[in-house]
């Protein structure tokens, strides 16, 4: 079975896969304290339940997008992996062709999640990833990555209002129950989720003006699922999409002998 582990600001995604398919998808807090022993010491006991404890797994791959954790996990990976551990950055085979002025603008995360939206999807397409930043992400007709637009996650802008509006609690996320609310906490929780989503209805409309008539919308993120069954906008929403494109990225770069 092959490892996949996608490294977020908050979270870290772990997913398993064997003969192209997926078998589970973990999460993991994302803690910068943690040392590679602690590492994989957790994600080690968390894949016990979907194997033998201490048992090598034959490969892996990392996506990081927190530069103190990239070498901590790269260490834990290739201490659980009998095989070889890749690193999603410049240089590997991804699949995914990047036509845009500064490549770099790219994080490893999206060209994850577009690298599986081109193999998954009908291309145009918009790959909407809500976490702890929001990002939209163009995909033209000919499957290239082109472009995308970033903003502060849901979370982000609810903490903020919280701590910037003195007369304001502090509020998480939440069912957001009616829109036009009758109690603080659930003002905030309509004005957040209600918001949002009129918002990622308002890009995905713009993004397929641009993009053509048929483009496809596909969501993923850790906040995606709070989200997007309150959009009007026909969105499908796809949770692992990160991780199915670190695997297909895995075999495209992986000896044909050790991929499963």
């Amino acid at each position: 079975m092959i490892l996949a582990l996608c490294a977020e600001n908050t979270v870290i995604s772990i997913g398993g896969y064997e003969k192209g398919i997926r078998q589970f998808a973990l999460s993991l807090a994302a803690d910068t304290h943690l040392t590679e022993d602690q590492y994989t010491a957790a994600i080690g006991q968390m894949l016990g339940f979907y194997g033998p404890t201490g048992r090598k797994w034959e490969g892996g791959i990392l996506s990081s997008v927190v530069p103190k954790l990239t070498e901590v996990l790269r260490g834990a990976l290739s201490r659980l992996c009998k095989g070889k551990v890749y690193l999603v950055s410049p240089g590997l085979k991804t699949g995914l062709s990047i036509k845009s002025q500064d490549p770099s603008m790219f994080g490893s995360d999206i060209v994850c999640t577009c690298a599986a939206a081109v193999r998954k999807y009908p291309a145009p397409c918009v790959v909407i990833d809500m976490g702890t930043a929001t990002t939209f992400s163009a995909i033209d007709a000919h499957g290239a990555l082109i472009g995308k637009a970033i903003f502060p996650g849901a979370e982000i802008s609810l903490e903020a209002l919280s701590q910037r509006a003195a007369l304001l609690p502090a509020a998480a996320m939440g069912e957001p129950g009616e829109l036009i609310a009758t109690g603080t906490m659930d003002a905030m929780r309509s004005g957040l989720i209600y918001g949002y989503a009129s918002m990622v209805d308002g890009m995905s409309a713009r993004f397929c003006e641009q993009l053509g008539e048929g483009t496809t919308l596909v969501a993923t993120g850790a906040l995606s699922k709070a989200i997007v069954p309150y959009c009007r906008a026909k969105i499908t929403l796809d949770e692992h999409l990160a991780l199915d494109g670190l695997y297909h990225i895995y075999c495209k770069n992986a000896p044909h002998s050790v991929r499963e």
